[in-house]
């Protein structure tokens, strides 16, 4: 048994009213479309990376990983805890040849292995890495054409590659989506009112969603290092 609550992720911003009429962008829908890929992407560093719920946010896949010892408040009737801060992260050495690399990169991440999943895997990186490992399959064929296959999709691990900013360069965290419990309480908010700032003259733009989450099974996750830093 898992127990969720209902943490809010919100944010707002006040535009004067003159600038929302004088623009020929569409600004205000141009703000509520910023306002909703912003609380998409607090999601995404909570999955990856939240603290839980000392701190009111959702628990983050590397997070869990590397907890030790176990939680005191561990709900009594999940499943058992296991300690993965050396099973499932793991750090592998980038400068070596590019089967070597391949070899030992899908080796680490063969540690997401769970019997509990029949979904697909998805591996969250920033560009930078994602470059790294594009750099890693160049090849030439035989009439001297250039292949890098690397289009979007983890090659010879297989599984989707989810582009992240927010993350360490060198960084890989993956591993089965859909044993990670996100529990919606309601859906996005985004609202609108020229009352509260009114004196102002302004307009604010708000967005609002509750939600928590954390991975059920975690051993069907890795976090790995590429550029072999602990």
């Amino acid at each position: 048994q898992i127990t969720v609550d209902g943490y809010k992720v919100s944010g707002y911003i006040a535009v004067c009213n003159s600038l929302l009429d004088d623009n020929d962008i569409n600004l205000a829908s141009w703000i509520i479309e910023m306002i909703s890929e912003s609380i998409a992407l607090a999601f995404d560093k909570a999955i990856i990376y939240g603290k839980g719920s000392a701190y009111k946010m959702p628990l983050g896949i590397v997070t869990r990983l590397a907890q030790t010892p176990k939680p005191a408040d561990y709900p009594a009737n999940a499943p058992e805890w296991i300690d993965l801060s050396t099973k499932n992260i793991l750090k592998v050495d980038g400068t070596a040849k590019p089967v070597e690399f391949w070899a030992a990169l899908a080796l680490a991440a063969g540690n997401t292995f769970t019997k509990y999943s029949r979904g697909r895997q998805f591996w969250a990186m920033n560009s930078k890495t994602y470059s790294v490992l594009r750099s890693k399959m160049i090849a030439f064929t035989a009439t001297g054409g250039l292949v890098a296959q690397l289009n979007g999709t983890m090659p010879i691990i297989d599984g989707d590659i989810d582009v992240l900013e927010f993350m360490p360069d060198g960084d890989i965290v993956g591993g089965y989506g859909d044993l990670y419990l996100l529990a919606q309480r309601s859906g996005m908010t985004i609202e609108q009112s020229r009352e509260v700032q009114f004196i102002q003259d302004n307009t604010v733009f708000r967005g609002k969603q509750r939600a928590d989450g954390q991975p059920v099974i975690p051993g069907a996750f890795v976090a790995i290092n590429i550029n072999n830093v602990d």
